[in-house]
């Protein structure tokens, strides 16, 4: 069922490519991209990172995710959308990360490239090793993004943030995405 689900609205979504050029269909992008996560261990009281109390013996994790993101553009250069990430971390091979976030952002064009800022808020889990060790928590990651535009309807785009309240949890990432919309016409 879940599988289904998640093919309906692929099809859903990015049907709109397909017909975008055809009246006044919704601008959407797809992204897909490879992010890494860094969660740095800290000294004394403040001893978090990002599963709460870190193992003395590692001072930092990281994590390396394949993300996957819908936005819809808004108009006064603002956009909406979901992302997906799922990934592991590089110190444990049984470990895994998983992510849910919705999106919010404003974006601004710049002859071919695309510069953006933007807030992710949702959920992330990790688990570490066998599963016994397992954390979950509710997010919000300011982000900067730029991209830039290798044909008419690709990109490619870096993105970084930090994890709020986290000071030692940041991410960085690279990305291709695909626009319903022809580059130069009709872009909110």
């Amino acid at each position: 069922m879940g599988r289904s689900s998640m093919c309906l609205v692929l099809l859903v979504l990015t049907g709109g490519v397909a017909q975008a050029d055809k009246g006044d269909e919704p601008p959407i992008h797809f992204e897909v991209g490879l992010n890494t996560r860094h969660f740095t261990a800290v000294e004394g009281d403040e001893n978090m990172a990002f599963r709460g109390e870190v193992d003395p013996s590692t001072e930092a994790q990281t994590a390396v995710s394949i993300g996957l993101r819908f936005t819809r553009w808004l108009p006064r250069n603002l956009y909406a959308g979901i992302e997906a990430e799922v990934g592991k971390l590089d110190a444990n091979e049984r470990s895994n990360l998983a992510g849910a976030y919705g999106l919010f952002g404003a974006r601004g064009q710049v002859g071919f490239a695309s510069l953006f800022v933007e807030m992710a808020a949702g959920q992330r889990r990790i688990r570490f090793g066998d599963g016994s060790d397992e954390d979950s928590k509710l997010i919000a990651e300011p982000r900067v993004r730029a991209e830039m535009w290798l044909s008419s309807r690709v990109t490619f785009g870096a993105a970084m943030g930090t994890t709020l309240g986290e000071r030692h949890v940041w991410m960085a990432g690279v990305y291709f995405g695909v626009h319903s919309l022809v580059w130069g016409k009709g872009q909110p």
